[in-house]
C-alpha cells in the first residue's frame, strides 16, 4: 500500500478516535448539565413550597393588619395550591416534584394531592403569575411592617418567610445559570450535529417576580 494512503488511512482512524472521545466527552458534559438543571428545579420547587407554607402562617399570626393579612393569605394559598402546576412546560417538572420528604415543615405530597383536587379550578392559571403576585403581595405588605412592633414569635415566623425568599431568589438564580448553560451546549453545532442532546427536553429558564 502507498505510504500516502497509509498516513490517509492512519489520520482518518486518528480523527475519527478524537470524534468519538469528543462526543463521549460532551455528551456526559450535557448529561451532567440537564441532571443539574433538574436538581435546581427541585431546590426552587420547595423553596416556593416553603414560602408558601409560611406566608399563610405569618398571615395568621396577627402581625398584619385585617386587610393586608387576608390579601397576603389569598395570595399565599393561590401559590399552595399551584404547586401541582409546572413552572414552566419544558418536561422538567415531572421530574422536579419529585421532593425529599422531611425537607420542608408540611409534607409536600400531600399539599400535591390537594392541589389535584382544585385542577378544573386551576388549569388555565399560569403558575408563574401566581408565584410572582406571591412576590409582590409580600413586598406590599410584609416589607412595609415595622419589625420593632413585632412580639417574638411574629419575629420568629417572619425570619422563617425571609430565609425562604431568600431561598428562592437564589435558587431561581442557580436555575437559570444551570439553564443558559445547557441551552449553551446545545445550541452548539457539534451537539447539533451529533444529536448528542438525545430526546432530552430543552429546558427553560423559570422568570418570575421573586
Amino acid at each position: 500500500m502507498p505510504s500516502f494512503l497509509i498516513a490517509l488511512t492512519l489520520g482518518a482512524c486518528i480523527l475519527s478516535v478524537f470524534i468519538v472521545v469528543a462526543a463521549v466527552i460532551r455528551a456526559r458534559k450535557l448529561n451532567t448539565l440537564h441532571i443539574n438543571a433538574v436538581k435546581s428545579r427541585r431546590l426552587l420547587e420547595n423553596a416556593l413550597f416553603s414560602r408558601a407554607q409560611h406566608a399563610q402562617e405569618f398571615a395568621d399570626s396577627g402581625a398584619l393588619d385585617i386587610a393586608s393579612a387576608v390579601l397576603l393569605k389569598s395570595a399565599a394559598q393561590d401559590a399552595a395550591h399551584a404547586v401541582d402546576l409546572p413552572l414552566v412546560d419544558d418536561g422538567l417538572d415531572s421530574l422536579s416534584l419529585k421532593i425529599p420528604a422531611g425537607t420542608i415543615d408540611a409534607t409536600y405530597s400531600e399539599l400535591v394531592a390537594y392541589s389535584k383536587e382544585r385542577n378544573e379550578n386551576l388549569a388555565a392559571e399560569d403558575r408563574l403569575s401566581v408565584e410572582s403576585e406571591l412576590s409582590r403581595v409580600l413586598q406590599l405588605t410584609v416589607d412595609e411592617l415595622d419589625r420593632d412592633e413585632l412580639d417574638t414569635h411574629e419575629k420568629l415566623l417572619l425570619s422563617k418567610l425571609e430565609r425562604d425568599r431568600r431561598d428562592v431568589r437564589m435558587t431561581r438564580r442557580f436555575h437559570n445559570t444551570h439553564v443558559s448553560q445547557a441551552r449553551r451546549v446545545r445550541r452548539s453545532r457539534f451537539t447539533r450535529s451529533l444529536r448528542l442532546a438525545g430526546r432530552a427536553p430543552m429546558p427553560q429558564t423559570v422568570d418570575l417576580v421573586d
